[in-house]
């Protein structure tokens, strides 16, 4: 555009200043014409480059609004699938596979076995707090076994107390349990955690509950 112009300002400037005689270049009788060429070309150009800068800008502009919306769209579907992925993940976090739940229930089992001969002897050497303790620890395996039977959850993320409260939501524990369970709960507490000292009248009881919780909850390991 500048060059146009000052081709443009040159011609006129040239034919302005020249002095017009029969021996002259007949060329430069056109210099005036040059010059209106190229201001005509300037005028016509000048327009042409404002609305081709305008045209560019707006395709520019369109262009990034739509790789923003795009980016916009593509981050809502990120952070709706995240939603998703927690929302599921929530749901299934306290899930069990049929595999997870074959090895639980092995691993369950040897613990049972262990804890039942630890009883067993606590109790006939009248170590009866210690032997309290282990008839806890029986009732809430027993709960793991029932809730992992009905349920896809892993009773080993809970403790007596949540495992209770889970049995009764899902009406797994016979109502006429309850109170027992948590009472030798509270006596478990006692004897781990503040020393406290049973006799074997409280442990007799206690065994005699925890026979009938475990012949409900599950009859194959009643132990006296």
């Amino acid at each position: 555009m500048l060059f146009l112009l000052f081709i443009c300002v040159y011609s006129y400037a040239f034919d302005y200043t020249r002095k017009p005689s029969p021996k002259e270049w007949t060329g430069f009788r056109y210099f005036k014409d040059i010059g209106d060429l190229f201001f005509a070309l300037s005028l016509i150009i000048f327009p042409l480059a404002i609305i081709t800068h305008f045209l560019s800008y707006g395709i520019n502009y369109l262009r990034n609004l739509f790789v923003d919306y795009a980016s916009i769209i593509s981050m809502i579907f990120s952070i709706l699938s995240l939603i998703v992925a927690a929302i599921s993940g929530w749901g299934l976090k306290d899930s069990i596979s049929k595999r997870q739940k074959t090895e639980t229930v092995k691993a369950i089992q040897s613990s049972e076995e262990k804890i039942i001969k630890q009883a067993e002897e606590l109790y006939k050497q009248e170590f009866y707090s210690p032997a309290l303790i282990e008839m806890g620890r029986l009732i809430e395996i027993a709960l793991q076994k029932k809730i992992l039977d009905k349920t896809n959850l892993d009773p080993r993320r809970y403790t007596l107390h949540q495992l209770l409260d889970i049995g009764i939501k899902n009406k797994i524990i016979d109502n006429k349990l309850v109170s027992s369970i948590k009472e030798i709960r509270a006596m478990r507490n006692k004897a781990a955690h503040l020393q406290i000292k049973f006799n074997k009248k409280d442990a007799e009881w206690a065994l005699k509950e925890t026979n009938r919780i475990l012949n409900t909850l599950d009859p194959k390991n009643k132990w006296d």
